[in-house]
Protein backbone atom coordinates (compact mmCIF):
# COMPACT_ATOMS: atom_id res chain seq x y z
CA UNK A 1 0.00 0.00 0.00
CA UNK A 2 1.78 3.33 -0.86
CA UNK A 3 2.12 5.55 2.15
CA UNK A 4 -0.10 8.71 2.20
CA UNK A 5 2.88 11.37 2.65
CA UNK A 6 4.51 9.79 -0.91
CA UNK A 7 0.88 9.96 -2.21
CA UNK A 8 0.39 13.55 -1.41
CA UNK A 9 3.76 14.19 -2.56
CA UNK A 10 3.31 12.90 -6.11
CA UNK A 11 -0.48 14.66 -6.06
CA UNK A 12 0.75 18.26 -4.92
CA UNK A 13 3.82 18.05 -7.30
CA UNK A 14 1.30 17.62 -10.43
CA UNK A 15 -0.89 20.41 -8.77
CA UNK A 16 1.96 22.86 -8.82
CA UNK A 17 2.79 22.14 -12.40
CA UNK A 18 -0.82 22.82 -13.79
CA UNK A 19 -1.17 25.94 -11.53
CA UNK A 20 2.37 26.92 -12.95
CA UNK A 21 1.73 26.63 -16.42
CA UNK A 22 3.17 29.46 -18.91
CA UNK A 23 5.46 30.73 -15.81
CA UNK A 24 8.68 30.84 -17.12
CA UNK A 25 6.61 32.64 -20.23
CA UNK A 26 6.21 35.58 -17.84
CA UNK A 27 10.03 35.23 -16.42
CA UNK A 28 8.93 33.38 -13.38
CA UNK A 29 11.56 30.15 -12.87
CA UNK A 30 9.39 27.75 -10.90
CA UNK A 31 11.64 24.68 -9.79
CA UNK A 32 9.61 21.20 -11.37
CA UNK A 33 7.74 23.58 -13.03
CA UNK A 34 6.86 22.95 -17.08
CA UNK A 35 9.81 21.35 -17.95
CA UNK A 36 9.56 19.03 -15.64
CA UNK A 37 6.35 18.11 -16.13
CA UNK A 38 6.86 17.56 -19.81
CA UNK A 39 9.84 15.36 -19.19
CA UNK A 40 7.40 12.88 -17.13
CA UNK A 41 6.18 10.07 -18.09
CA UNK A 42 2.37 10.12 -19.52
CA UNK A 43 0.98 7.78 -17.09
CA UNK A 44 3.04 9.04 -14.38
CA UNK A 45 -0.31 8.63 -11.94
CA UNK A 46 -0.12 4.46 -12.56
CA UNK A 47 3.89 4.13 -12.28
CA UNK A 48 4.63 2.09 -9.60
CA UNK A 49 6.08 4.07 -5.72
CA UNK A 50 9.39 3.54 -4.49
CA UNK A 51 8.48 0.17 -2.25
CA UNK A 52 6.39 -1.36 -5.55
CA UNK A 53 2.97 -0.60 -4.56
CA UNK A 54 0.34 0.25 -7.08
CA UNK A 55 -0.63 4.08 -6.59
CA UNK A 56 -3.92 3.74 -9.03
CA UNK A 57 -6.16 3.35 -6.23
CA UNK A 58 -5.17 7.23 -5.31
CA UNK A 59 -6.85 8.11 -8.21
CA UNK A 60 -9.90 5.61 -8.15
CA UNK A 61 -10.37 4.81 -4.71
CA UNK A 62 -12.14 7.02 -2.40
CA UNK A 63 -9.57 9.84 -0.40
CA UNK A 64 -8.48 9.10 2.67
CA UNK A 65 -10.13 11.30 5.57
CA UNK A 66 -7.20 12.83 6.29
CA UNK A 67 -5.94 13.89 2.83
CA UNK A 68 -7.41 17.48 1.17
CA UNK A 69 -10.65 17.51 -1.05
CA UNK A 70 -9.26 17.56 -4.56
CA UNK A 71 -12.49 19.13 -5.08
CA UNK A 72 -11.84 21.93 -2.34
CA UNK A 73 -8.55 22.52 -4.00
CA UNK A 74 -9.90 23.22 -7.37
CA UNK A 75 -12.83 25.30 -5.94
CA UNK A 76 -9.90 27.73 -4.17
CA UNK A 77 -7.54 27.63 -7.31
CA UNK A 78 -9.32 31.20 -8.74
CA UNK A 79 -9.28 32.70 -5.70
CA UNK A 80 -5.57 33.57 -4.03
CA UNK A 81 -4.47 33.09 -0.73
CA UNK A 82 -2.83 35.25 2.15
CA UNK A 83 0.59 34.76 0.66
CA UNK A 84 -0.61 34.99 -3.28
CA UNK A 85 -2.22 38.31 -1.96
CA UNK A 86 0.84 40.14 -0.49
CA UNK A 87 2.89 39.08 -3.62
CA UNK A 88 3.37 42.71 -5.82
CA UNK A 89 2.08 42.63 -9.56
CA UNK A 90 5.29 42.07 -11.94
CA UNK A 91 5.14 44.24 -14.69
CA UNK A 92 6.63 43.24 -18.26
CA UNK A 93 10.29 44.29 -18.50
CA UNK A 94 9.62 46.41 -21.73
CA UNK A 95 6.62 48.24 -20.00
CA UNK A 96 8.57 51.69 -18.07
CA UNK A 97 6.62 53.33 -15.29
CA UNK A 98 5.00 56.00 -16.05
CA UNK A 99 6.01 58.40 -13.34
CA UNK A 100 9.53 57.93 -13.59
CA UNK A 101 11.87 60.68 -14.58
CA UNK A 102 12.63 61.40 -17.94
CA UNK A 103 16.48 60.46 -18.00
CA UNK A 104 18.80 62.67 -19.86
CA UNK A 105 21.70 62.73 -22.23
CA UNK A 106 22.78 66.10 -23.19
CA UNK A 107 21.27 69.72 -21.94
CA UNK A 108 18.57 70.25 -24.93
CA UNK A 109 16.97 66.89 -22.49
CA UNK A 110 16.21 69.69 -20.23
CA UNK A 111 13.44 71.53 -20.70
CA UNK A 112 12.65 72.92 -16.58
CA UNK A 113 14.15 76.80 -16.99
CA UNK A 114 14.96 75.82 -13.15
CA UNK A 115 17.14 72.31 -14.17
CA UNK A 116 18.43 73.30 -17.13
CA UNK A 117 21.63 71.18 -17.26
CA UNK A 118 21.80 67.53 -17.82
CA UNK A 119 23.65 65.37 -15.22
CA UNK A 120 25.26 62.40 -17.74
CA UNK A 121 26.47 60.48 -14.66
CA UNK A 122 23.10 60.06 -13.13
CA UNK A 123 20.55 61.18 -16.53
CA UNK A 124 19.22 63.62 -13.96
CA UNK A 125 17.89 67.68 -15.38
CA UNK A 126 19.45 69.60 -12.76
CA UNK A 127 19.93 73.37 -11.71
CA UNK A 128 23.70 73.44 -11.18
CA UNK A 129 26.81 70.51 -11.73
CA UNK A 130 29.36 71.17 -9.00
CA UNK A 131 32.32 70.03 -11.16
CA UNK A 132 33.20 72.10 -12.86
CA UNK A 133 30.78 74.66 -10.80
CA UNK A 134 28.18 76.03 -13.07
CA UNK A 135 26.91 78.72 -11.30
CA UNK A 136 27.72 82.68 -11.06
CA UNK A 137 30.29 84.65 -8.94
CA UNK A 138 29.05 84.77 -5.01
CA UNK A 139 27.23 81.78 -5.78
CA UNK A 140 28.02 77.93 -5.68
CA UNK A 141 26.13 74.52 -6.56
CA UNK A 142 24.80 72.89 -3.60
CA UNK A 143 25.56 68.86 -4.46
CA UNK A 144 22.30 68.18 -2.10
CA UNK A 145 19.94 70.07 -4.40
CA UNK A 146 21.71 70.99 -6.96
CA UNK A 147 20.69 74.03 -7.26
CA UNK A 148 22.81 77.36 -7.37
CA UNK A 149 23.03 78.67 -3.39
CA UNK A 150 24.25 82.55 -2.50
CA UNK A 151 27.80 82.27 -0.96
CA UNK A 152 31.46 81.45 -2.17
CA UNK A 153 32.95 78.80 -3.46
CA UNK A 154 36.81 79.75 -3.69
CA UNK A 155 38.36 83.08 -2.67
CA UNK A 156 37.47 84.74 -6.17
CA UNK A 157 33.82 84.92 -4.85
CA UNK A 158 35.28 87.38 -2.09
CA UNK A 159 37.29 89.50 -4.04
CA UNK A 160 36.78 92.80 -3.44
CA UNK A 161 34.47 94.52 -6.40
CA UNK A 162 33.75 98.38 -7.08
CA UNK A 163 35.48 101.50 -5.59
CA UNK A 164 35.52 103.42 -2.56
CA UNK A 165 34.95 101.79 0.93
CA UNK A 166 34.01 98.77 -1.02
CA UNK A 167 37.61 97.82 -2.00
CA UNK A 168 38.40 96.62 1.37
CA UNK A 169 35.45 93.86 2.40
CA UNK A 170 36.48 90.52 3.14
CA UNK A 171 38.51 88.43 0.86
CA UNK A 172 38.66 84.79 1.94
CA UNK A 173 36.35 82.18 1.48
CA UNK A 174 35.33 79.45 3.98
CA UNK A 175 34.64 76.64 1.62
CA UNK A 176 32.76 74.49 4.24
CA UNK A 177 30.22 77.11 5.54
CA UNK A 178 30.68 79.00 1.94
CA UNK A 179 31.33 82.50 3.74
CA UNK A 180 33.44 85.41 3.31
CA UNK A 181 35.54 86.64 6.15
CA UNK A 182 38.89 88.67 5.95
CA UNK A 183 40.72 85.55 7.57
CA UNK A 184 40.41 81.97 8.71
CA UNK A 185 44.23 80.86 9.61
CA UNK A 186 46.85 83.43 10.50
CA UNK A 187 48.35 82.43 7.33
CA UNK A 188 45.98 85.14 5.92
CA UNK A 189 46.84 87.57 7.35
CA UNK A 190 49.52 90.31 6.95
CA UNK A 191 52.95 89.52 8.94
CA UNK A 192 53.10 89.97 12.81
CA UNK A 193 48.96 89.80 12.58
CA UNK A 194 47.29 87.33 14.00
CA UNK A 195 43.83 86.31 13.07
CA UNK A 196 41.20 86.32 15.81
CA UNK A 197 37.69 85.48 15.13
CA UNK A 198 37.61 85.70 11.50
CA UNK A 199 39.38 89.58 11.54
CA UNK A 200 43.41 90.33 11.38
CA UNK A 201 44.12 91.96 14.87
CA UNK A 202 48.07 93.10 15.74
CA UNK A 203 49.26 91.64 18.60
CA UNK A 204 50.52 95.03 20.05
CA UNK A 205 47.24 96.08 21.11
CA UNK A 206 46.21 99.51 21.26
CA UNK A 207 48.29 102.49 19.78
CA UNK A 208 47.61 105.90 22.10
CA UNK A 209 48.86 109.19 20.62
CA UNK A 210 50.46 111.59 22.79
CA UNK A 211 52.07 114.18 20.35
CA UNK A 212 51.91 115.44 16.84
CA UNK A 213 52.46 112.65 14.62
CA UNK A 214 52.22 112.30 10.92
CA UNK A 215 51.51 109.02 9.25
CA UNK A 216 50.65 108.22 5.57
CA UNK A 217 54.43 109.02 4.88
CA UNK A 218 54.34 106.51 2.03
CA UNK A 219 53.00 107.49 -0.87
CA UNK A 220 53.58 107.42 -4.53
CA UNK A 221 52.22 108.68 -8.33
CA UNK A 222 50.52 105.58 -9.92
CA UNK A 223 48.69 104.65 -12.95
CA UNK A 224 46.61 100.88 -13.42
CA UNK A 225 44.35 99.98 -15.79
CA UNK A 226 40.43 98.74 -14.61
CA UNK A 227 40.80 94.73 -14.59
CA UNK A 228 44.37 94.47 -13.83
CA UNK A 229 46.05 93.86 -10.72
CA UNK A 230 49.20 95.72 -11.48
CA UNK A 231 50.08 98.85 -10.29
CA UNK A 232 52.65 101.29 -12.19
CA UNK A 233 54.77 103.62 -9.36
CA UNK A 234 56.15 106.88 -10.19
CA UNK A 235 57.83 109.50 -8.00
CA UNK A 236 57.54 107.55 -4.60
CA UNK A 237 58.17 108.43 -1.15
CA UNK A 238 58.65 105.50 1.44
CA UNK A 239 58.02 101.92 0.85
CA UNK A 240 54.77 99.37 0.17
CA UNK A 241 55.31 96.13 2.19
CA UNK A 242 53.83 93.14 1.04
CA UNK A 243 50.34 92.78 3.40
CA UNK A 244 50.05 96.45 3.61
CA UNK A 245 46.69 98.52 2.59
CA UNK A 246 46.54 100.59 0.24
CA UNK A 247 43.76 103.48 -0.46
CA UNK A 248 44.28 104.52 -4.55
CA UNK A 249 42.93 108.36 -5.60
CA UNK A 250 42.43 109.98 -8.96
CA UNK A 251 43.31 113.46 -7.52
CA UNK A 252 42.89 115.31 -10.51
CA UNK A 253 41.57 114.87 -14.07
CA UNK A 254 40.29 116.77 -16.44
CA UNK A 255 37.99 114.03 -17.60
CA UNK A 256 35.36 114.42 -15.16
CA UNK A 257 36.75 111.54 -12.61
CA UNK A 258 38.74 112.77 -10.49
CA UNK A 259 38.02 111.67 -6.38
CA UNK A 260 37.34 108.01 -7.45
CA UNK A 261 38.98 105.61 -4.68
CA UNK A 262 39.76 102.28 -3.58
CA UNK A 263 41.44 100.19 -1.25
CA UNK A 264 42.99 97.45 -2.20
CA UNK A 265 46.04 95.07 0.04
CA UNK A 266 49.42 94.35 -1.75
CA UNK A 267 50.22 91.12 -2.56
CA UNK A 268 53.99 91.79 -4.00
CA UNK A 269 56.26 94.65 -4.35
CA UNK A 270 58.69 94.75 -7.28
CA UNK A 271 60.56 98.40 -8.07
CA UNK A 272 58.18 100.45 -9.91
CA UNK A 273 55.38 98.43 -9.61
CA UNK A 274 52.74 96.66 -6.76
CA UNK A 275 50.43 93.53 -7.27
CA UNK A 276 47.52 94.04 -5.80
CA UNK A 277 45.37 91.03 -4.36
CA UNK A 278 42.14 91.87 -6.49
CA UNK A 279 41.83 93.76 -9.99
CA UNK A 280 40.97 97.85 -10.04
CA UNK A 281 37.28 98.19 -10.80
CA UNK A 282 38.51 101.77 -12.31
CA UNK A 283 41.59 102.67 -14.50
CA UNK A 284 43.71 105.22 -12.95
CA UNK A 285 46.27 107.76 -14.79
CA UNK A 286 48.94 110.00 -13.48
CA UNK A 287 49.96 111.55 -17.21
CA UNK A 288 51.16 115.46 -16.97
CA UNK A 289 50.09 116.03 -20.53
CA UNK A 290 46.09 115.89 -20.18
CA UNK A 291 46.29 116.92 -16.16
CA UNK A 292 45.75 113.86 -14.83
CA UNK A 293 47.29 112.75 -11.39
CA UNK A 294 46.50 109.58 -9.08
CA UNK A 295 48.10 108.38 -6.14
CA UNK A 296 48.44 105.54 -3.64
CA UNK A 297 48.70 106.34 -0.37
CA UNK A 298 49.58 103.63 2.19
CA UNK A 299 46.92 103.04 4.68
CA UNK A 300 47.86 103.16 8.77
CA UNK A 301 46.22 100.65 10.45
CA UNK A 302 45.56 99.48 14.16
CA UNK A 303 43.87 97.20 16.43
CA UNK A 304 42.21 100.27 19.01
CA UNK A 305 43.75 103.93 17.98
CA UNK A 306 43.70 106.25 21.32
CA UNK A 307 44.28 110.01 20.37
CA UNK A 308 44.76 111.95 23.57
CA UNK A 309 44.01 115.60 24.35
CA UNK A 310 47.53 116.30 24.02
CA UNK A 311 47.77 114.25 20.14
CA UNK A 312 47.22 114.91 16.91
CA UNK A 313 47.43 113.27 13.47
CA UNK A 314 47.90 114.28 10.35
CA UNK A 315 49.44 113.24 6.72
CA UNK A 316 51.43 115.02 4.61
CA UNK A 317 50.38 118.12 2.41
CA UNK A 318 49.26 117.77 -1.35
CA UNK A 319 52.43 118.85 -3.81
CA UNK A 320 50.95 118.39 -6.91
CA UNK A 321 52.16 114.94 -7.44
CA UNK A 322 50.91 112.92 -3.73
CA UNK A 323 49.97 113.91 -0.44
CA UNK A 324 46.62 115.11 1.21
CA UNK A 325 44.92 112.41 2.01
CA UNK A 326 45.03 110.77 5.95
CA UNK A 327 43.71 106.98 6.06
CA UNK A 328 43.13 105.35 8.93
CA UNK A 329 41.94 101.68 9.08
CA UNK A 330 41.36 100.57 12.80
CA UNK A 331 40.07 96.71 13.59
CA UNK A 332 38.56 97.90 17.08
CA UNK A 333 37.63 101.05 18.58
CA UNK A 334 39.19 104.88 17.39
CA UNK A 335 38.63 107.07 20.41
CA UNK A 336 39.42 111.08 19.29
CA UNK A 337 39.85 113.20 22.78
CA UNK A 338 42.98 114.89 20.37
CA UNK A 339 42.98 116.21 17.19
CA UNK A 340 43.22 114.82 13.77
CA UNK A 341 43.62 117.73 11.39
CA UNK A 342 44.03 117.94 7.49
CA UNK A 343 43.91 121.72 7.11
CA UNK A 344 45.04 123.61 4.97
CA UNK A 345 46.69 120.03 2.97
CA UNK A 346 44.56 120.04 0.11
CA UNK A 347 44.96 121.92 -2.95
CA UNK A 348 47.21 125.04 -3.79
CA UNK A 349 47.04 128.17 -3.55
CA UNK A 350 48.99 130.51 -5.62
CA UNK A 351 51.55 132.72 -3.83
CA UNK A 352 54.17 134.86 -4.94
CA UNK A 353 57.29 135.46 -2.41
CA UNK A 354 59.80 138.24 -1.90
CA UNK A 355 62.29 135.95 -3.26
CA UNK A 356 60.66 136.03 -6.02
CA UNK A 357 60.57 139.14 -7.29
CA UNK A 358 57.64 141.71 -7.24
CA UNK A 359 54.44 141.02 -9.08
CA UNK A 360 53.16 144.12 -10.53
CA UNK A 361 50.19 145.17 -13.02
CA UNK A 362 49.31 141.77 -13.28
CA UNK A 363 46.00 139.74 -12.20
CA UNK A 364 46.47 137.07 -9.40
CA UNK A 365 46.55 133.72 -10.28
CA UNK A 366 43.38 130.74 -10.38
CA UNK A 367 43.59 128.61 -7.37
CA UNK A 368 44.17 124.77 -8.04
CA UNK A 369 41.46 122.36 -8.10
CA UNK A 370 40.58 118.95 -9.32
CA UNK A 371 40.73 119.79 -12.95
CA UNK A 372 44.67 121.27 -12.36
CA UNK A 373 46.68 124.65 -11.57
CA UNK A 374 45.37 127.34 -12.09
CA UNK A 375 46.55 130.34 -14.54
CA UNK A 376 46.47 134.52 -13.85
CA UNK A 377 42.64 135.75 -14.52
CA UNK A 378 40.09 136.16 -13.12
CA UNK A 379 37.92 133.05 -14.26
CA UNK A 380 37.62 130.47 -11.85
CA UNK A 381 39.25 127.37 -12.64
CA UNK A 382 36.76 124.87 -11.88
CA UNK A 383 36.88 125.03 -8.22
CA UNK A 384 39.49 127.24 -7.91
CA UNK A 385 38.45 131.13 -7.00
CA UNK A 386 39.80 133.50 -9.71
CA UNK A 387 42.59 135.83 -9.52
CA UNK A 388 41.69 139.66 -8.42
CA UNK A 389 42.50 142.53 -11.17
CA UNK A 390 45.47 143.86 -11.90
CA UNK A 391 46.45 147.50 -11.18
CA UNK A 392 45.15 149.98 -8.61
CA UNK A 393 44.09 148.94 -6.51
CA UNK A 394 42.96 146.24 -4.10
CA UNK A 395 41.90 143.46 -6.74
CA UNK A 396 40.96 140.62 -4.46
CA UNK A 397 40.86 136.96 -5.15
CA UNK A 398 38.22 135.01 -5.23
CA UNK A 399 37.28 131.71 -3.15
CA UNK A 400 37.76 128.05 -3.50
CA UNK A 401 34.86 125.88 -3.94
CA UNK A 402 34.13 122.18 -3.30
CA UNK A 403 30.46 121.30 -1.35
CA UNK A 404 29.68 125.03 -1.52
CA UNK A 405 30.63 127.42 -3.77
CA UNK A 406 33.08 129.89 -3.56
CA UNK A 407 32.35 133.80 -2.89
CA UNK A 408 34.09 135.97 -5.30
CA UNK A 409 36.60 138.62 -4.26
CA UNK A 410 35.57 142.18 -3.51
CA UNK A 411 35.70 145.03 -5.98
CA UNK A 412 38.47 147.06 -5.59
CA UNK A 413 38.84 151.01 -5.71
CA UNK A 414 40.34 154.06 -8.42
CA UNK A 415 42.93 155.13 -6.75
CA UNK A 416 40.51 158.29 -6.82
CA UNK A 417 41.51 157.79 -10.74
CA UNK A 418 37.97 158.08 -13.02
CA UNK A 419 40.06 156.28 -15.75
CA UNK A 420 41.05 153.46 -13.19
CA UNK A 421 44.31 154.51 -12.27
CA UNK A 422 47.35 153.21 -13.52
CA UNK A 423 47.52 149.61 -15.28
CA UNK A 424 44.08 149.24 -13.52
CA UNK A 425 41.41 146.19 -15.04
CA UNK A 426 39.00 148.28 -14.63
CA UNK A 427 36.84 151.05 -12.82
CA UNK A 428 36.29 149.65 -9.77
CA UNK A 429 38.95 147.58 -9.84
CA UNK A 430 36.87 143.80 -10.36
CA UNK A 431 37.79 140.71 -7.90
CA UNK A 432 37.93 137.52 -8.94
CA UNK A 433 35.10 134.58 -9.80
CA UNK A 434 34.49 132.50 -6.62
CA UNK A 435 34.79 128.44 -7.73
CA UNK A 436 32.09 126.45 -8.39
CA UNK A 437 31.40 123.19 -6.67
CA UNK A 438 31.97 120.34 -7.20
CA UNK A 439 31.80 116.31 -6.69
CA UNK A 440 29.34 113.90 -5.03
CA UNK A 441 27.74 113.65 -1.25
CA UNK A 442 27.96 109.93 -1.00
CA UNK A 443 31.82 109.65 0.11
CA UNK A 444 31.87 105.92 -0.22
CA UNK A 445 33.00 105.98 -3.58
CA UNK A 446 33.98 109.27 -4.42
CA UNK A 447 35.89 112.28 -2.26
CA UNK A 448 38.35 115.25 -3.22
CA UNK A 449 40.63 117.91 -1.44
CA UNK A 450 39.55 121.03 -1.76
CA UNK A 451 40.25 123.84 -3.87
CA UNK A 452 42.15 126.89 -3.48
CA UNK A 453 41.22 130.74 -3.48
CA UNK A 454 42.74 133.22 -5.82
CA UNK A 455 45.62 135.18 -5.55
CA UNK A 456 44.74 138.78 -5.35
CA UNK A 457 45.79 141.17 -7.67
CA UNK A 458 49.14 143.24 -8.64
CA UNK A 459 48.98 146.88 -8.42
CA UNK A 460 51.26 149.51 -9.60
CA UNK A 461 53.96 150.28 -6.97
CA UNK A 462 53.77 147.26 -4.38
CA UNK A 463 55.26 144.27 -3.77
CA UNK A 464 53.23 140.90 -3.82
CA UNK A 465 49.73 140.50 -3.65
CA UNK A 466 47.93 137.88 -1.21
CA UNK A 467 47.94 134.49 -1.89
CA UNK A 468 45.40 132.09 -2.12
CA UNK A 469 44.28 130.29 0.76
CA UNK A 470 44.88 126.21 0.52
CA UNK A 471 41.95 123.68 0.67
CA UNK A 472 41.43 121.53 2.99
CA UNK A 473 42.43 117.85 2.80
CA UNK A 474 41.00 114.29 2.66
CA UNK A 475 40.21 112.58 6.19
CA UNK A 476 39.46 109.16 5.62
CA UNK A 477 38.72 106.56 8.93
CA UNK A 478 37.24 103.64 9.26
CA UNK A 479 36.76 101.63 12.90
CA UNK A 480 35.77 97.94 13.19
CA UNK A 481 33.47 98.40 16.14
CA UNK A 482 32.49 101.97 17.37
CA UNK A 483 34.51 105.27 16.94
CA UNK A 484 34.02 108.56 19.37
CA UNK A 485 35.08 111.72 18.66
CA UNK A 486 35.48 113.86 21.98
CA UNK A 487 37.86 116.40 20.34
CA UNK A 488 37.95 117.58 16.62
CA UNK A 489 38.46 115.82 13.08
CA UNK A 490 38.75 118.41 10.69
CA UNK A 491 39.35 119.45 6.74
CA UNK A 492 39.18 122.92 6.52
CA UNK A 493 40.55 125.59 4.20
CA UNK A 494 42.97 127.85 4.83
CA UNK A 495 42.86 131.86 4.47
CA UNK A 496 43.51 133.82 1.78
CA UNK A 497 46.71 135.88 2.93
CA UNK A 498 46.70 139.72 2.98
CA UNK A 499 48.52 142.01 -0.01
CA UNK A 500 51.92 142.33 0.54
CA UNK A 501 53.00 146.47 -0.34
CA UNK A 502 56.41 146.88 1.97
CA UNK A 503 57.14 143.77 3.50
CA UNK A 504 60.09 143.24 0.99
CA UNK A 505 61.42 146.29 1.56
CA UNK A 506 61.12 147.98 -2.28
CA UNK A 507 57.17 148.55 -2.28
CA UNK A 508 55.46 151.81 -1.28
CA UNK A 509 51.95 153.28 -1.18
CA UNK A 510 49.36 150.68 -1.42
CA UNK A 511 46.84 148.66 -3.18
CA UNK A 512 48.12 144.98 -3.51
CA UNK A 513 44.68 142.76 -3.29
CA UNK A 514 44.21 139.83 -0.67
CA UNK A 515 43.68 136.09 -2.00
CA UNK A 516 40.41 134.39 -1.53
CA UNK A 517 40.26 131.80 0.89
CA UNK A 518 40.21 128.20 0.05
CA UNK A 519 37.29 125.80 0.17
CA UNK A 520 37.23 122.63 3.12
CA UNK A 521 38.09 119.63 2.27
CA UNK A 522 36.36 115.83 2.88
CA UNK A 523 36.19 114.15 6.08
CA UNK A 524 34.63 110.00 5.87
CA UNK A 525 33.75 108.13 8.75
CA UNK A 526 32.56 104.84 8.85
CA UNK A 527 32.23 102.09 11.76
CA UNK A 528 30.79 98.83 12.30
CA UNK A 529 28.76 99.65 15.61
CA UNK A 530 28.11 103.54 16.51
CA UNK A 531 29.93 106.87 15.70
CA UNK A 532 29.72 109.45 18.39
CA UNK A 533 30.08 112.75 16.55
CA UNK A 534 29.57 115.28 19.17
CA UNK A 535 28.41 118.71 18.69
CA UNK A 536 29.96 120.30 15.24
CA UNK A 537 33.42 118.41 16.42
CA UNK A 538 33.88 117.26 12.37
CA UNK A 539 33.93 120.39 10.45
CA UNK A 540 35.07 120.83 7.10
CA UNK A 541 34.73 124.71 6.85
CA UNK A 542 35.95 126.97 4.17
CA UNK A 543 38.60 129.90 4.91
CA UNK A 544 38.27 133.82 4.73
CA UNK A 545 39.71 136.37 2.40
CA UNK A 546 42.81 138.31 3.09
CA UNK A 547 42.93 141.62 2.45
CA UNK A 548 44.22 144.63 0.40
CA UNK A 549 47.09 146.33 1.60
CA UNK A 550 45.70 149.47 2.13
CA UNK A 551 43.11 148.46 4.41
CA UNK A 552 46.00 146.63 6.80
CA UNK A 553 48.54 149.79 5.92
CA UNK A 554 46.24 152.84 6.80
CA UNK A 555 42.94 153.14 5.39
CA UNK A 556 40.54 150.23 6.95
CA UNK A 557 37.43 151.41 4.74
CA UNK A 558 39.97 149.96 1.88
CA UNK A 559 39.90 146.39 2.80
CA UNK A 560 38.31 144.91 -0.57
CA UNK A 561 38.59 141.16 0.87
CA UNK A 562 39.07 138.07 -1.14
CA UNK A 563 36.75 135.64 -1.02
CA UNK A 564 35.76 133.37 1.42
CA UNK A 565 36.06 129.56 0.74
CA UNK A 566 32.84 127.35 0.40
CA UNK A 567 32.26 124.64 2.72
CA UNK A 568 33.58 121.09 1.75
CA UNK A 569 31.80 117.42 2.46
CA UNK A 570 31.28 115.27 5.48
CA UNK A 571 30.55 111.61 5.13
CA UNK A 572 28.95 109.33 8.46
CA UNK A 573 28.18 105.78 7.74
CA UNK A 574 27.09 103.53 10.75
CA UNK A 575 24.32 101.74 12.04
CA UNK A 576 23.74 104.36 14.88
CA UNK A 577 25.18 107.89 14.61
CA UNK A 578 24.64 110.56 17.80
CA UNK A 579 25.65 114.23 17.26
CA UNK A 580 25.73 116.71 14.10
CA UNK A 581 29.05 117.90 11.55
CA UNK A 582 29.17 120.88 10.07
CA UNK A 583 28.95 121.27 6.93
CA UNK A 584 25.24 118.39 8.15
CA UNK A 585 26.84 114.86 6.92
CA UNK A 586 25.43 112.42 4.46
CA UNK A 587 24.46 108.92 5.99
CA UNK A 588 25.66 107.07 3.49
Amino acid sequence: MVSSFTARGIALAGLLAAMCNGCVRFGVAVIGGDGAVDSAPADAASADSPDGSDVSALDAGEPDASEPDASALDADAGEPDAAEASLPDVAPLDAPSLDAPVRCVQNDDCADPGRPLCNVTTGRCVGCLSSPDTCPLRRYCDTATETCQDGCLDDRDCAPVGGGDAGSLPRRCDPVRHTCGECFVDADCPPGVACTGGTCVASTGATVISGATLINTARAAVSGAAGSTTLWLGETVGAFPVGAQVLIHQTQSRAGDAGRYELRRVVAAEPGSLTLEAALSRGYTTDSLVGARAQAVLVQEYTDLYVSVSGSLSAPEWNGRHGGILAVDVAGDAVIEGRISMDGRGFRGSSHACGAGLYRCQSGVAGESPTGVGSAGRPANGGGGGGGGAGGDCGAGGGGAYGGVGASGAEGDCEGETDGGVCAAGCPNPGGVGGGAYGGADLSEEMQLGSAGGEGGGDEDGETPGGGGNGGGVVWLRAGRAAEVHGAITAAGSEGLDGNQRGCGMGEGCGMGGGGGGSGGAVRLAAATRVTLGADRVRSPGGGGGVCSCGSIDRPERRAPGGSGGVGRVGVASPRIDGTTAPAYDPR
